[in-house]
């Protein structure tokens, strides 16, 4: 390759010599000047080729210089080249110590599925990849220059990610200790103590528990402004979009049940979505600092790599303070700004803790509260504004699931003697829980897990070994579309959730909610919401696709995102009014 780069740049310089000649200033002008082109006569005077070697010292530099043009990135792409190439030699000679099959490299992207990347979301590589290993317990890859070991086999995925959880423990993204917001979001804690501390302290919040009609009565207030919203574009005859109602309606109750926020999304963004936004924002910083985290952890030293950024956390502590301020004066709600007053007043950490964070000092307290916050705008708003417009745009599409999501509501509404949705009636909606699992089980929030080996350890019963510093990965999109484990796995199929047919189901097969310790543990809160959102539409309005007529695909997702959460377009859908006595069952 050495050989065929430096002959074509010697190639190129010479090609270029007779062209540039025409351009050159006199012999005795003063460089650098304005190239201008020569006349034919001047040029006929002047042979090319021996003026140029007998012109001054200056157009020497300007050949130099064009060498050097065409040289040094040549030279640069030899060198990483011959880098990646034997960084992938060592990794693939560990692999084959260890008994892991692996997929061999191609520069620079690692892997061709990854070619992709411009256009489509990175799943579509990541299943490319799971397909394309039909026959493995799983294999090595490498996203660019970095490797995964993508496990495929359920019963493997139970015994690395929940049976030797402690020597799995760190996910793909690790915070430096420092980093105290970021170690105390769940999500990304890299500290055991700290996420078995954070875990402990957020119990409360997503216990079931908390689901009241007092609670239920606060999503009322989002239900009626979602519902005048709908109706303001059906009324000249143009479709919603689903993604905006979703995000408005979730960010709002969560605004209010957690923070006592008081939020219209419809009228103005919520201070919750401002801080989510930048938390987000700008996509492109957060993918480049996700590359760089997981491959070169250390550079987190620098702030524009660190995947929280300080905007961000000053917002949110902003944010913290003012309610926290305010409840002072007026007195408690019993909602999380409460828990993290009471939590101010405690000792947040355990004295004994071999943990090497310094939280001693009085000001983390703060640094801890905005980590926790955190958690709920990760998994809060996104995951379960995501599951809602999905559950829309596929109800929209398979009518009969529609119908008969619609006749249980009325039934429930029958059953309670109410004409509204009320919390007991939707606790009763068993079918629409069904399309919201199976929702989920075709569009997990995240689809793609990893998790950081933190030692050595073999699996007992099988050839594979794993090194500290692995990352091990699971997708569970693939997963649950595999035809091995799901009749018919792309199409929409509540009835798999059914209670009859939900025992038959192996558990490790459906990972939308993760796997072992670090399963989400506020799914059943957002399932809750979800639940809400859905029944509140279905009970006054029919569905109608207006934009996806059909089913969508890990292709038709944003590839700036690493979740399915964004639709490269949006899902636009046409709210028909339902004319149904609400206390019968008959429509």
């Amino acid at each position: 390759m050495y050989r065929t780069i430096r002959s074509f740049s010697l190639q190129n310089v010479l090609q270029f010599i007779p062209r540039l000649e025409a351009y050159l200033p006199p012999p005795n002008s003063v460089f650098p000047c304005a190239l201008t082109a020569r006349s034919a006569s001047n040029r006929a005077e002047h042979p090319v080729v021996p003026q140029f070697w007998s012109s001054s010292g200056s157009n020497m530099v300007v050949l130099l210089t064009l060498v050097i043009i065409l040289i040094v990135p040549s030279a640069l792409i030899l060198g990483v080249y011959v880098i990646y190439r034997w960084s992938a030699a060592r990794r693939a000679s560990q692999w084959r110590r260890c008994n892991i099959p692996f997929s061999p490299p191609t520069f620079p992207l690692g892997h061709d599925a990854f070619s992709c990347l411009t256009s489509a979301s990175p799943l579509v590589a990541f299943d490319r990849i799971y397909r394309e290993n039909a026959d493995e317990d799983l294999v090595g890859f490498f996203a660019t220059s970095c490797p995964f070991i993508l496990i495929r086999d359920p019963r493997l995925i139970q015994r690395v990610f929940a049976k030797s959880f402690d020597k799995a423990f760190q996910t793909g993204i690790v915070p430096p200790e420092n980093d105290i917001e970021t170690q105390f979001t769940i999500n990304f804690c890299s500290d055991r103590t700290a996420w078995r501390q954070s875990r402990s302290i957020m119990a409360p919040v997503f216990s079931a528990t908390r689901l009241n009609d007092l609670t239920f009565g606060k999503l009322k207030t989002q239900v009626n402004r979602m519902w005048r919203h709908i109706e303001e574009p059906r009324l000249v005859g143009q479709p919603t979009k689903a993604q905006f109602i979703a995000r408005n309606f979730v960010v709002d109750f969560l605004s209010t049940w957690h923070f006592g926020e008081d939020s219209n999304s419809y009228r103005e963004t919520a201070q919750i979505e401002q801080i989510c936004e930048t938390y987000y924002e700008p996509r492109i910083r957060r993918l480049l600092a996700f590359w760089a985290q997981v491959h070169f952890p250390s550079l987190q030293i620098f702030e524009s790599f660190r995947f929280t950024s300080q905007k961000s956390k000053h917002a949110m502590g902003k944010f913290l303070r003012r309610k926290m301020d305010h409840r002072m004066a007026h007195g408690n709600c019993g909602d999380f700004v409460d828990l993290m007053k009471r939590m101010q007043s405690k000792t947040c950490w355990n004295a004994q803790s071999t943990s090497t964070l310094d939280l001693e000092d009085e000001g983390l307290n703060m640094r801890q509260m905005i980590g926790l916050s955190f958690v709920l705008l990760v998994a809060g708003t996104d995951a379960v504004a995501s599951v809602c417009h999905l559950t829309l745009h596929l109800l929209s599409l398979y009518p009969e699931h529609q119908k008969k999501v619609q006749q249980e509501i009325d039934q429930g509404m029958a059953k309670h003697g109410v004409s509204e949705l009320t919390l007991s009636v939707v606790q009763d909606l068993q079918f629409l829980e069904q399309c919201l699992m199976e929702t989920l089980r075709l569009y997990p929030s995240l689809f793609a897990i990893v998790r950081t080996c933190t030692e050595d350890f073999h699996i007992s019963g099988t050839r594979y070994k794993f090194r500290k510093g692995d990352k091990l990965m699971i997708i569970p999109y693939s997963i649950n579309r595999d035809p091995k484990y799901f009749k018919n796995p792309d199409d929409f199929e509540p009835d798999r959730f059914s209670p009859e047919n939900r025992g038959s189901m192996p558990p490790e097969t459906f990972l939308t909610f993760g796997i072992g310790p670090r399963k989400c543990p506020g799914y059943r809160i957002g399932l809750h919401i979800a639940a809400t959102f859905v029944a509140s539409l279905l009970c006054k309005y029919t569905l109608k696709p207006c934009s996806h007529l059909r089913q969508l695909g890990a292709a038709d997702f944003d590839p700036l995102w690493f979740s399915l959460q964004y639709a490269k377009n949006s899902i636009l859908i046409d709210f028909v009014p339902r004319v149904v006595n609400p206390m019968t069952t008959e429509h």
